[in-house]
This record gives structure tokens, sequence and C-alpha cells, in this order.
């Protein structure tokens, strides 16, 4: 959802604005870590008509301080207790 551009500079709005609309009617968002931002790639690894990349990061630290950063994010917003209920999936691409 274009979170990450050249950090450590995220732009949550995206998020915002469907996790604020899903929230609203009762439901709870499923959180998928799937594709790697273009700008924390280490390649241009692409599958699929909307070029998802699918390398891993080309830094580690960056990759942790984005995730820190989302949780941090999504706790300050909707608080821990909503959150904590909340489905994470992570991909990781050996």
């Amino acid at each position: 959802m274009n979170v990450y551009h050249n950090g450590p500079i995220y732009n949550f709005y995206n998020i915002d604005q469907v996790f604020d609309y899903l929230v609203s009617i009762g439901m709870s968002p499923i959180i998928e870590l799937s594709f790697m931002p273009s700008d924390l790639a280490s390649a241009n690894k692409i599958i699929m008509h909307y070029k998802a990349n699918i390398s891993p990061p080309n830094n580690y630290n960056n990759w942790h301080d984005l995730v820190v950063a989302l949780a941090k994010h999504l706790i300050d917003r909707y608080g821990i207790d909503r959150v904590s209920k909340w489905h994470f999936e992570v991909w990781v691409n050996n």
C-alpha cells in the first residue's frame, strides 16, 4: 500500500483509510506482509500483473524498522487491546 519510499519515511495513509473503514463496520483486518517495497528490495524479482516484488530486503535492519514502525502505528491508532486480536501473516522468501 505504498508505505515505504526511501525510508525511514513511512506513509500509512492508505492503510489507515482501509483499516479505519474495516474497524468502523466491526471487522478486524488480517495483516499480510507479503511483498517487498521496491525501495527496500534486494533484487527486481517481480511476479503477477501488479509487479509484486518477492525478493528479500536489501537491508534487514531497515525491514525490521518498517515492521516495528507499522506495529507501533497500529497500536497508537487502534489500541493494543484491539490490535493484539488481529491476525498477522508474514511471508518469507528464502
